[in-house]
């Protein structure tokens, strides 16, 4: 049960008073943050809970859903808690850490000792901050992610109870359904045999995205980066949009396509809809068993960045250069990426070269050393591009004639060299690392400089302070009018101080500003043409 201080305030954690507002107001802002239990009813709720508000004496407030479930009481089937934005962290930079690493499995096969070896403290420690912080235990924590990502596969596919529990996480069928029915109150079978399916998915989820969320800009950044054969994005009018791409999963691929339904779009019908991503997983082959899906919802959300708080960004607006392009996109997210290699494959291609001719570039890789697969289709009804090809691994690549596609000689011994780094370092691109250790070991790499370095920490290690310094369209959009002489790289470095840690989200509203001062440019050229 949440607990607060006067050092719990200070340090940024929610005050009983505080949740208490926000569950009246129904506030979006919270939604995640915490959750509330009514114990007449022995449910708990997220705060953005539609159903008749209860009386303040019978609600207790929780940090986080395994604690109001240990605590005995069952998920609203009406908010549905298992579809709330992924929590946060509290206030300690330690619990964000551990509970990423959480999400991304490392208590799946791991032990909460290997977590805390692996997080360079001690256990106790660990145990006694993920208490005061989330009022639950880190096995408590993964144990009901588990289960809260099973109930969402058991309402919307066909799939079996023991498929299910292992795709969850879980090693036993019989732990599975006893722990299914201790946290929800009927045995899994119940739920699949009440399940309304979606057809065509071997699975099928919900995640739940942080308002404000800038989902339409996001796919539009991957549109005009989407490797041909591998992604796909579709621009739907309405407030929605989609994101296809193959995907490997141990000996296990398919495709996987994801329904971006946005909170920012200006209909008026997409103004009240609550913003998610509608994950649906079709599979070229369906094994005898289901592996652990998991890790491949974990890398969705963090292409989506669904793990940021966008209320981290607040001081934005009062910035003389960020306040205007901040008020323009307060959902901003920065674009993460499925596989880190693949990734810094297509940012060594786009260097000194268009967006477009990057995309070409990695299209004629993907062609040419590939794998295809049979992909499943998603929805008969849909036309768009379907994926069929899984991007060639860094052991694919570190031997072949790259220059055959077209690539200069140093471009391809660059990649090559990315290659090997990837193969002989396991934590190349582990997300652990901090970004100036990682610049120092990718920029030894022959062809790597600092702007290559800090975006490939931007996007697949989600370094939120990565910062392309030196990068020309950074600088025009700082440049003091027109005319004047462009900032160097030492002073945009300079003047983004103030901006820390979150530069990487400030370059990106500085991109995505001076785009679209270019686009109303081009415009007004081509009206004054036609007249």
């Amino acid at each position: 049960m949440m607990k607060t201080t006067e050092a719990d305030s200070k340090a940024g954690r929610l005050s009983v008073e505080r949740c208490h507002q926000a569950r009246v107001e129904r506030d979006p802002a919270f939604d995640g943050r915490f959750f509330f239990a009514v114990n007449t009813t022995g449910i708990y709720c997220r705060p953005v809970c539609s159903a008749r508000r209860a009386l303040a004496k019978n609600v207790q407030y929780f940090e986080s859903a395994a604690s109001a479930a240990s605590a005995g009481f069952r998920p609203c089937l009406r908010c549905r808690p298992e579809r709330a934005p992924a929590v946060v962290g509290g206030g300690h930079a330690l619990v964000g850490t551990a509970l990423q690493r959480i999400q991304e499995g490392a208590l799946d096969d791991g032990s909460v000792a290997d977590l805390a070896q692996l997080l360079r403290v001690g256990e106790r420690r660990l145990r006694r901050l993920f208490d005061a912080e989330l009022g639950a235990s880190p096995a408590r924590i993964a144990a009901h992610r588990r289960l809260l990502v099973a109930r969402q596969i058991l309402e919307a596919t066909e799939t079996s109870v023991i498929d299910v529990a292992f795709a969850s996480g879980f090693n036993s069928l019989r732990r599975f359904n006893e722990a299914f029915k201790d946290a929800f109150g009927v045995p899994p079978r119940a739920v699949r045999d009440a399940a309304a399916t979606i057809d065509g998915a071997d699975l099928a989820l919900t995640l739940g995205v942080r308002s404000p969320f800038d989902g339409l800009g996001l796919l539009k950044f991957l549109a005009l980066r989407s490797i041909p054969g591998v992604e796909h994005v579709k621009l739907d009018d309405g407030g929605t949009g989609s994101y296809r791409r193959t995907f490997q999963l141990g000996k296990t691929s398919g495709v996987l396509n994801v329904e971006v339904v946005a909170d920012d779009a200006t209909s008026e019908a997409s103004a009240t809809r609550e913003a998610s991503l509608n994950v649906h997983v079709r599979f070229a082959e369906r094994p005898k068993r289901l592996p652990n899906l998991l890790p491949l919802v974990e890398r969705v959300k963090h292409i989506f960045d669904l793990g940021f708080d966008p209320s981290w960004l607040a001081e934005f607006k009062d910035d003389a250069t960020l306040g205007k392009p901040y008020m323009a996109a307060p959902g901003i997210r920065v674009p993460g990426c499925l596989d880190p290699f693949e990734l810094s494959v297509r940012a060594v291609l786009g260097q000194q070269v268009t967006v477009a001719g990057a995309t070409t570039l990695s299209g004629r890789i993907a062609q040419r050393w590939g794998t295809p697969i049979d992909a499943p289709s998603l929805s008969a009804a849909d036309g768009s591009s379907q994926p069929a090809l899984l991007f060639p691994t860094a052991e694919a690549l570190v031997d072949q004639p790259l220059e055959e596609i077209g690539l200069p000689k140093s471009r391809a011994n660059t990649l090559r060299a990315v290659a090997r780094f990837a193969i002989n370092h396991n934590d190349a691109f582990s997300r652990d690392q901090e970004l100036g250790e990682f610049e120092r070991r990718f920029c030894e790499l022959p062809g790597i400089g600092p702007w290559t370095a800090h975006y490939v920490a931007m996007r697949a290690l989600h370094a939120r302070d990565a910062f392309l310094k030196g990068d020309l369209v950074l600088r025009k959009a700082l440049a003091l009018g027109g005319g004047k002489e462009l900032p160097s790289a030492l002073e945009v470095e300079r003047r983004s101080e103030s901006w820390r840690p979150f530069r990487a989200y400030a370059g990106l509203l500085l991109w995505r500003a001076y785009g679209e001062d270019l686009d109303k440019q081009r415009r007004s050229k081509g009206a004054a043409s036609r007249q």
